[in-house]
């Protein structure tokens, strides 16, 4: 009888995660008005078949066009998760596709709140969304284009 921890245990292991780039610039004629977060995310999956792994990497933008639209910053990042699956076959991308960007993306959402309030510009706090469906929705609407 199996043990009910390998019923519940992942296949997917998050082993770490690295700030692959980073670019802040603050915006110095900021009216200081209040403004509404806005962000660009995409992903990156680049799978590993002998090794059992994957890289996941998200890339956000916030803020972008900043000193046009009058943002008091702007943000550019991009960080990536390495994790190991066991066997990486056709039913485990599923899960590297969905699973691994939910992972990460509280990651980059700390990044981001320290990175800001540590460059003494207000904390910037990205909403928790469902980033796997925004990115699913984005993918389509690019499909459609």
């Amino acid at each position: 009888m199996a043990h009910v921890e390998d019923q519940i245990i992942s296949r997917l292991i998050f082993k770490n995660y690295s700030i692959d780039s980073l670019s802040f610039e603050k915006n110095n004629s900021f009216s200081h008005k209040k403004v509404n977060i806005d962000f660009d995310i995409s992903s990156d999956i680049c799978t590993h078949v002998e090794t059992s792994s994957a890289t996941v990497t998200l890339i956000l933008e916030v803020f972008n066009s900043y000193l046009k639209k009058d943002y008091p910053f702007h943000l550019k990042m991009s960080v990536s998760g390495y994790f190991s699956v066991e066997p990486l076959v056709n039913e485990n991308l599923r899960l590297i596709e969905t699973n691994a960007v939910a992972i990460l993306f509280p990651y980059l959402r700390s990044l981001v709140s320290t990175i800001t309030a540590n460059a003494n510009v207000a904390p910037l706090i990205l909403p928790p969304i469902n980033v796997v469906e925004l990115l699913r929705q984005k993918q389509q609407s690019e499909t459609e284009q």
